[in-house]
């Protein structure tokens, strides 16, 4: 841990390519802040994969669940699949599994040229926005109470 320095002694840098240790100290004095804070450092990861009939993947959802609630980090399907429910099904198992693991809430962020309406389709509310991110699009903040299906 860093002993306490006059503000006056530090020197403060922008570091185009910080190294991975650099990055990895980063996140983990915030984690440590966090879990001193809240008294819960436990982070589980989910992931929900489709795959076809030879084992290719074709579709997922990848999240990570804490202090109860449901991070969806990313949601996917390939192309040829879209439009047929896949990406409604591979998040509803996901808001299943947090559900059974003690998640009372599920919250996500996606932008205006993906895919939004099946987040409010599957009952998310768009709960903040930044506009001209990226450009003409925009990025939306969602959330969704879960409860047994």
């Amino acid at each position: 841990m860093a002993t306490a320095q006059p503000i006056s002694n530090l020197s403060v840098t922008v570091e185009a390519e910080p190294a991975a240790e650099l990055t990895r100290a980063i996140f983990d004095g915030l984690f440590h802040s966090n879990v001193e804070r809240t008294g819960d450092g436990k982070i589980e990861r989910l992931c929900v994969a489709a795959r076809d009939a030879g084992s290719s993947l074709v579709g997922g959802v990848y999240g990570e669940m804490y202090w109860g609630w449901l991070h969806v980090l990313a949601l996917w399907v390939a192309p040829p699949l879209r439009r047929q429910r896949l990406g409604t099904r591979l998040l509803a198992r996901a808001e299943g599994e947090a559900f059974a693991k003690g998640c009372h809430g599920a919250y996500l962020d996606t932008f205006s040229f993906q895919t939004v309406g099946l987040y409010t389709r599957a009952g998310y509310q768009i709960f903040g926005s930044l506009e001209h991110y990226p450009a003409e699009h925009s990025r939306y903040f969602l959330r969704k109470a879960l409860n047994a299906a």
